[in-house]
């Protein structure tokens, strides 16, 4: 397209629909193609009558007017409102005329406090947990000097991550700390490492690939250590040098009084490589923190140490709240082989919590349709083809069997599956 000189005329209106505070019920209703199979298209009306129902409590209507080569060009864009979080049943259900209709209501809880966590941000219920298999790779060093008493933490770090992710219900952690995501380690942007997420994925054979950076590990301020044998002479402070100095010389040395821990932890879908979360984690040690009284990182004294006790309770806050936010991600797989063209077995079996019965989706992955944000370079992921749908029918320890049905594509290994949570 030639260069051209654009004009932008903005107009934005807003409307909002202000929510009594008490409980109330949200209607809506969906419809979706029964090209890929009915419970494919059962899942796609129930995701359009919930957008349907965000609708009707609440919009963003923006329009904007821009003058292109003497002509006026006109873009609008309608954005529901966040649902509250609720209880989603399904209404009325039935196929007609091609299409799959549903109508679904999701029922609000009064005000006040709740803490149960049990809703996703579109009113969905978590379900029941199965465990997504996770993998956690090396951690990055902002400021390497600074952490340069912590010995290995950018392995480290992996780690006792993986451990934490292991006690929760939802997850299979495993320790990949010898592996990194970012081609360039210099590279601050996390979105860089969607190529080698994938491949790491598929290698590892995981939904999940956890990474982040340690912004931050630096120490402040002073407190007075007493040192034998000039231990500390490097450092500030006052010691005796007389005779036979190096056998009973003791002094007292200015070491620091506080140090930081800052974190920002990455997590990415290891079949599509996008960023999925994106969160910081920091807070300041007080006390023993650095120089002799530090333990190696992540020794038992090291938990006992008070800097070792803020790390301690961070890395747990931020494993729970890691967990939280993936939990409202459907569980997904690979097809690890197929037979008779639609009888496919899965790596994951009832060690993970699948049941015969279930319900799964079939998708189709098309690397060669990699997605990129409008007008930059900045990778999204990749395009997936919705193929059918299938149900479990046999499970063992690691291993599942399922049937497939509807499938509009062939089914071959590496396609991917996604759990169909009960409505």
């Amino acid at each position: 397209m030639s260069p051209f000189r654009r004009l932008a005329l903005g107009a934005a209106l807003s409307a909002a629909f202000v929510l009594t505070a008490q409980a109330e019920r949200l209607v809506g209703v969906g419809v979706a193609t029964l090209d890929a199979g009915p419970k494919a298209a059962r899942e796609l009306a129930i995701a359009d009558a919930l957008e349907a129902a965000a609708l009707s409590q609440g919009a963003e209507i923006t329009s904007a007017d821009y003058v292109n080569g003497g002509r006026v060009a006109t873009s609008s864009r309608l954005a529901a409102a966040p649902l509250p979080p609720g209880r989603v049943s399904v209404l009325e259900e039935g196929e007609k005329d091609g299409l799959y209709r549903v109508k679904v209501a999701l029922d609000t809880p009064p005000p006040g406090p709740r803490a149960d966590g049990g809703h996703c941000p579109d009113g969905r219920a978590v379900g029941r947990p199965i465990k997504r298999r996770l993998l956690t790779s090396y951690v990055y060093l902002d400021h390497p000097a600074s952490a340069s008493d912590l010995g290995n933490v950018s392995t480290g770090l992996p780690s006792e991550l993986a451990r934490r992710f292991a006690r929760l219900p939802r997850f299979s952690a495993r320790d990949g700390g010898a592996f990194g995501v970012l081609p360039d380690p210099r590279e601050s942007d996390p979105a860089s490492g969607l190529d080698l997420v994938r491949e790491l994925g598929r290698r590892e054979d995981v939904q999940f690939v956890l990474a982040g950076r340690l912004i931050d590990s630096g120490s402040t301020g002073d407190r007075p250590d007493f040192s034998l044998f000039n231990a500390d002479k490097g450092r500030p402070g006052v010691f005796y040098d007389g005779p036979l100095a190096g056998l009973f010389g003791g002094g007292v040395s200015l070491q620091p009084s506080e140090r930081r821990f800052d974190l920002e932890l990455w997590v990415y879908d290891a079949f599509t490589g996008a960023l999925l979360v994106r969160e910081r984690f920091a807070d300041t040690a007080h006390g023993q923190v650095a120089g002799r009284s530090l333990p190696p990182f992540a020794s038992e004294a090291f938990w006992q140490n008070d800097y070792g006790r803020t790390v301690d309770k961070l890395l747990d806050k931020a494993a729970e709240r890691v967990g939280t936010l993936l939990a409202c991600v459907p569980f997904m797989t690979r097809v690890a082989k197929v037979e008779a063209g639609s009888r496919i077995y899965l790596g994951d079996g009832g060690l993970s919590g699948l049941r015969v019965g279930d319900s799964l989706i079939v998708y189709k992955p098309r690397p060669a349709k990699e997605l990129r944000a409008a007008g930059s370079e900045r990778k999204l992921g990749v395009a997936e083809l919705l193929s059918g749908d299938a149900t479990v029918t046999q499970v063992q320890p690691k291993l599942a069997v399922a049937e497939v049905r509807n499938a509009r594509y062939r089914v071959e290994a590496g396609d991917l599956v996604r759990f169909v949570p009960g409505r």
